[in-house]
């Protein structure tokens, strides 16, 4: 129901499912447009155990800076087969059956530029046509990198809490997502809030999920390029 928001639900064993998504980024000082494609695969291999593989790509164009003197810009655009990811998914309790819903979930990713670690709590819960659903995400970010002394292995330490509810009707639903990515440590160190409305359709055998997140507040300050 929601675009980054997971819910504890897992598919039933035997049951695949292929899901593409593509997320738009935009807004910067200066011109940047970036594309994000991932392709999942995800598979029931056990009474509430999903398993899935992911293949993530990336595009973005920007205008960077060519002469520091005559501060003149050129747009550059690159592209690259970002990673692979594998998850896990466990779910503990049912947000029907039970008082709340719950699930576990694993990612690991690696990638040329980067890898990541990634474990998520997961909660959830149906009210009449409410559903109400709240995850705790930490990630740790691995980049070698190498300089005049060797190698060596830069992290950064991400928390992700979402939060979101969302209306429920017979083909769909309609809601709210709110999301406050911190960086605690290393290069990512920061403090955002997005949020904005999400919307679903679905009928038997496929589903359609579109979200808008704009950047409501940047609590660690601006960044340089932002607006």
């Amino acid at each position: 129901s929601f675009v980054y928001t997971q819910e504890s639900r897992v598919l039933a064993p035997g049951e695949s499912e292929l899901e593409p998504s593509t997320t738009f980024r935009l807004g910067r000082s200066r011109y940047y447009s970036a594309i994000d494609g991932r392709i999942e695969l995800e598979h029931g291999v056990a009474p509430g155990l999903q398993l899935a593989l992911n293949w993530n790509f990336s595009t973005q164009t920007r205008d960077v800076e060519q002469d520091s003197l005559t501060r003149e810009l050129t747009r550059v655009s690159e592209s690259e087969f970002a990673s692979v990811s594998a998850e896990l998914k466990y779910q503990l309790s049912d947000p029907t059956a039970d008082v709340v819903g719950s699930a576990l979930y694993l990612e690991t990713t690696l990638g040329p530029r980067e890898s990541e670690l990634e474990a998520k709590l997961i909660v959830d819960r149906s009210l009449g046509k409410w559903l109400l659903a709240a995850n705790l995400t930490a990630e740790l970010e691995l980049e070698p990198v190498r300089n005049e002394e060797g190698s060596e292995l830069e992290t950064a330490l991400l928390l992700g809490p979402t939060i979101a509810a969302a209306y429920q009707f017979s083909h769909g639903s309609i809601g709210l997502e709110l999301r406050a990515p911190l960086g605690l440590a290393g290069e990512a160190e920061s403090a955002t809030l997005f949020g904005g409305p999400v919307a679903r359709l679905s009928d038997r055998g496929f589903w359609l999920a579109l979200g808008v997140q704009p950047q409501l507040a940047a609590f660690s300050g601006a960044s340089d390029g932002s607006r």
